[in-house]
Parts: C-alpha cells; structure tokens; sequence
C-alpha cells in the first residue's frame, strides 16, 4: 500500500533532480553529452601518438583519458600536454 506522504516526497525529489544535474550531463549549453563522447585512451606515445593528439584533443566529442608507454619521459610529456590542454580550453582537470 502507498503511504501518500511517501508518494509526494518521492515525485517532489523526482522533479528536483533536473535542478540538481548540471547541464553539460544533458548536452545542453553546446556541451557534449557523455553518452556521445568517445573516450579515448593512447598505448605508445611516440611519433604517431603525437600527431594523433594534436587532432583528437580538438575534437569536442572525443576524451583522452589515459596513456601508457614504457618510455617514463614520454608519458610525462603526454600527461603534461593533456593536462594543459583540458585545464587551459575546456575548464577541466583529468587528473
């Protein structure tokens, strides 16, 4: 049996949780929504890797959010390059 307070506060909290949600989840305000984002992640990040970057980094609808090569300086320099841009153009930390 459905206790009617129990039903109001359950549709009052329903109908407050667009207000809570940012909009950028919904794909509003020219944001991609994440369930039309790639995510994208790089396994070498030598020549290839770098032109790679330079052209999925541009992309709104495309993410990188990992790499990984056995080269320490390289990585570095991938996580440094990533992280400048996603704090720099789009206001966000990866981390």
């Amino acid at each position: 049996m459905i206790i009617r307070r129990d039903f109001i506060k359950k549709t009052l909290m329903a109908a407050a949780l667009p207000t809570i949600l940012p909009g950028s989840i919904l794909g509003k305000n020219g944001a991609v929504a994440p369930s039309n984002r790639i995510t994208l992640a790089h396994i070498g990040c030598g020549k290839m890797a770098r032109g790679l970057r330079n052209t999925f980094c541009h992309m709104s609808d495309v993410q990188i959010v990992a790499c990984a090569d056995v080269e320490r300086s390289r990585l570095q320099d991938f996580k440094h390059f990533y992280d400048s841009f996603y704090q720099k153009e789009r206001g966000q930390d990866q981390g």
